[in-house]
């Protein structure tokens, strides 16, 4: 899974690749970085933990803070430093993406955020959509999906079959705004 890391006002792409020697191995911006925890465990740093990053000849010691529940942010001392940076996937990505802007009003398309297999339509063009109803199911990894409509209106426009597969980032239909 790749990450995008913000720090600084600098993005990084972030790419676990496995383990080596005991150290999480990690490529960051196409370079290699391995990772070690110190007082923690293995899985997750736990309070108190010391994180050692290695990238070449640099090494840092990264000391966890605590971050406000549910927040993409991670807080940390680099070297003694405070750094704050902000953590999204692919996927949050892609979410934040297909999110309509509340205050225009038209049309909304509503994007698949994962790839897979459309199994149900169950709104035909035409037809009016409150926020929130589903307009149609995706299964993605042996789970159903709905497809919710994101804004009040009309269905324009469905752009898949049943059975059809798709990709993330994919249109599924168009719903304007009444």
């Amino acid at each position: 899974m790749k990450l995008h890391v913000k720090v600084g006002g600098r993005e990084l792409l972030v790419e676990p690749r496995g383990e080596r020697d005991g150290k999480a191995v990690y490529l960051v911006d196409g370079k290699e970085v391995t990772l070690e925890v110190f007082g923690g465990s293995s899985t997750g740093a736990a309070a108190g933990a010391e994180l050692r990053v290695r990238a070449g000849d640099l090494g840092i010691r990264i000391e966890p803070q605590p971050a406000a529940a549910g927040s993409r942010s991670v807080r940390f001392l680099a070297d003694k430093r405070p750094v704050e940076a902000v953590v999204e996937s692919e996927r949050d990505r892609l979410r934040a993406s297909t999110r309509p802007n509340r205050a225009s009003q038209g049309r909304v398309t509503l994007l698949s955020t994962l790839p897979g297999i459309i199994r149900r339509i169950l709104r035909r063009p035409g037809e009016a959509v409150e926020e929130g109803e589903p307009v149609l199911t995706l299964e993605a990894m042996k789970m159903e999906n709905e497809v919710r409509a994101e804004i009040r209106g009309r269905v324009v426009a469905i752009r898949v079959r049943e059975g059809q597969v798709v990709n993330a980032g994919e249109a599924l239909a168009e719903i304007e705004a009444i």
